[in-house]
């Protein structure tokens, strides 16, 4: 690795560091932890990857349902073991649950889930 680069990655370090410290100062301390163990990649869809911090997330609140927008109905179902979620719906153009172009109202979800406070919601 030359000089240069070497400089350059020291000086990414210092100005992250700052914007973290300008984050921290806004939304509290952050955790500081890895998640990248926890990302997904190589998915069938479009984003073909989904982000350590959002797995982890989900798993911990153990989702009953889960409406991935914008993904088809097999990135779902990899993502639905993932996250140990009871269901999964999906909304968009192709291989989906409920076919929705982003650029028109949303389209009307039927299903109902319940609740920890055991009521209902739509989706």
């Amino acid at each position: 690795m030359g000089g240069k680069t070497k400089i350059r990655q020291f000086v990414q370090r210092v100005l992250d560091r700052k914007q973290i410290k300008k984050h921290e100062e806004i939304y509290g301390e952050f955790d500081k932890n890895n998640y990248n163990s926890f990302s997904v990649g190589n998915l069938p869809s479009e984003s073909g990857f989904y982000w350590g911090e959002l797995i982890k997330w989900a798993t911990d609140i153990n989702p009953e349902c889960v409406l991935f927008v914008g993904e088809n109905k097999s990135t779902a179902k990899i993502l639905k073991d993932k996250i140990n979620a009871g269901k999964v719906l999906t909304a968009g153009l192709s291989d989906v649950d409920y076919k929705w172009n982003f650029e028109e109202d949303f389209p009307v979800i039927e299903k109902k889930i319940g609740i920890h406070s055991g009521g209902k919601i739509n989706l």
